[in-house]
C-alpha cells in the first residue's frame, strides 16, 4: 500500500495505486481521501478513485461543506451517510411498490409454512386465495386501507359467508400487515376485528349431541372400513380429547394409570386417567403396531401421524346419513364427539373437575358445553311452591 501524499489543498491527500495507471498519461490513478477535527478525534473520509470520478475539486468541495457544518453547527453528514441514506430512500420507494401477492409470495407464505400447524396452515392459505388475492393481490401493501377492509366484508356478506368466517378472514389478513409491520413496511394503522365490523357475534355454539346408537354404528362402520381411523375416533369417545391431542399422543406419554397431553391447544400440558376400557383399545392397538416409546399411538394408513381428522370418517357419517336435513350448527363433525363427552360428563363432574378432564383454562368453555338437566331443575323449582305453603312464616 503506497503512502499517503499532501495536496497543496490543508485537509486532502491522496495515494497512488502501485499498477494502475490513468490512459496514456503515464500517471497513477489516486485515491482521494479528506481529514479533519471534529471535537478531539481526527476524522477520515475517503472520496474515491480518480478513474471512478472522484477529482480533487470533489474532494475541496466535499471538505468545505463539512467545514461550513462544522463552523455553524449543523449535522455533519458525510458522503458515506449521504450514500447510505440514498440506499435506504431507494429500498423505502420499492417497498411502497410491493403487492399483497408479492409480500405473500415472498415473505408471509414461507413464514406461516413453518410457523403453523398443518390444518391451520391450510385454513390461511385458503382464505388468501379464495378472498384476499381475487381482491387485494395487486394493491400495494402500504396502501390496505378502510376502504379495502369494508370492500372485503361486503364480498364475504353478499357470499352469504357466515359471521364467524367472516372473523377468521379478516384476522388472517390482519395477521399478514402485522407480519408486514414487523418487516419494516409503513402499512397503515390496521383496526380490529370489531372496529371493521368482522366480529362473530352470532350464536357458533354447536349443539348437537351423538347418541348412543349413532355412536356404536360409526365405530362398527369404521371397524370395517379403517382400523386406524377406528382407534382414533374411539379413542376420542373415549377421553373427550381434541384431535389433535390424539394425533400427537406418544407412546412415552402413557403411564399404566394415566396418559399426558404435551401438545393442547391452549399450551399446557394435561393428565388424563386410563379407563379400563382405554386399556383395552391400547393393548388393541399394540397388536397392530410396534408401540415404540418414540413412535405416535395412533398412526395413518401409512403408518404416519394423523395430520387431519381421517376421510374415513367423514365418509362413514356421510354413508349413515347422520347429517341429512341438519342446520349447520346441529352437523356431525369429529369435534362433535368432544361435545357429546362434555355433554354427558357436565351432570356428574363438578366444574373444576370437568375443566380438568376437558383441558379447559376459562369457566364460559365449561359453561358452554354444558346442557341443562330438565329433571334437575323442576325438583329445583317445585321448592319454589313452599313460598305460598303454610307455616310459621305465613304471617
Amino acid at each position: 500500500m503506497s503512502k499517503w501524499i499532501k495536496t497543496k489543498h490543508p485537509g486532502i491527500r491522496y495515494r497512488e495505486h502501485p499498477i494502475r495507471r490513468i490512459g496514456n498519461s503515464g500517471m497513477h490513478d489516486r485515491y482521494y481521501a479528506i481529514y479533519y477535527r471534529m471535537g478531539k478525534k481526527i476524522k477520515w473520509e475517503g472520496i474515491g478513485w480518480l478513474t471512478q470520478g472522484a477529482t480533487l475539486e470533489n474532494a475541496v468541495m466535499e471538505l468545505a461543506n463539512v467545514m461550513t457544518a462544522l463552523k455553524s453547527g449543523a449535522e455533519v453528514v458525510t458522503r458515506n451517510e449521504r450514500r447510505r441514506r440514498v440506499i435506504e430512500e431507494d429500498e423505502r420507494k420499492n417497498m411502497q411498490k410491493i403487492t399483497i401477492a408479492d409480500f405473500w409470495e415472498s415473505k408471509y407464505h414461507p413464514h406461516i409454512k413453518v410457523a403453523l400447524t398443518l390444518s391451520a396452515y391450510k385454513v390461511v392459505v385458503s382464505h388468501f386465495k379464495t378472498w384476499l388475492l381475487p381482491l387485494f393481490g395487486t394493491v400495494p401493501i402500504v396502501n390496505i386501507d378502510n376502504e379495502h377492509y369494508e370492500k372485503l366484508l361486503d364480498t364475504l356478506v353478499k357470499a352469504e359467508r357466515s359471521q364467524l368466517t367472516r372473523n377468521y378472514v379478516f384476522i388472517d389478513l390482519r395477521r399478514l400487515l402485522v407480519y408486514a409491520i414487523d418487516n419494516g413496511y409503513d402499512v397503515k394503522k390496521i383496526p380490529s376485528a370489531r372496529q371493521a365490523g368482522f366480529t362473530a357475534s352470532e350464536n357458533n355454539r354447536r349443539s348437537r349431541v351423538i347418541t348412543p346408537q349413532e355412536t356404536r354404528s360409526i365405530l362398527t362402520e369404521l371397524k370395517q372400513r379403517d382400523l386406524n381411523a377406528y382407534f382414533i375416533t374411539k379413542f376420542a369417545f373415549l377421553s373427550g380429547c381434541r384431535f389433535s391431542e390424539a394425533a400427537n399422543l406418544k407412546w412415552q406419554n402413557v403411564g399404566d394409570k394415566a396418559l399426558f397431553f404435551t401438545k393442547t391447544k391452549n399450551g399446557t400440558s394435561r393428565r388424563v386417567l386410563i379407563t379400563k376400557e382405554i386399556k383395552e383399545l391400547f393393548d388393541e392397538i399394540k397388536l397392530y403396531s410396534c408401540g415404540q416409546e418414540e413412535s405416535f399411538v395412533f398412526v395413518n394408513n401409512v403408518g404416519n401421524k394423523h395430520v387431519e381428522v381421517p376421510v374415513c370418517f367423514k365418509n362413514v357419517v356421510e354413508k349413515l346419513k347422520l347429517n341429512e336435513g341438519r342446520d349447520r350448527l346441529d352437523r356431525l363433525t369429529f369435534h362433535s364427539i368432544r361435545h357429546t363427552v362434555a355433554s354427558k360428563l357436565a351432570p356428574i363432574l363438578d366444574l373444576r373437575s370437568l375443566m380438568d378432564v376437558m383441558g379447559w383454562r376459562q369457566v364460559k368453555m365449561a359453561a358452554r358445553y354444558m346442557h341443562s338437566d330438565d329433571s334437575r331443575i323442576m325438583k329445583a323449582t317445585e321448592t319454589l311452591g313452599e313460598l305460598f305453603s303454610g307455616g310459621d312464616d305465613e304471617k
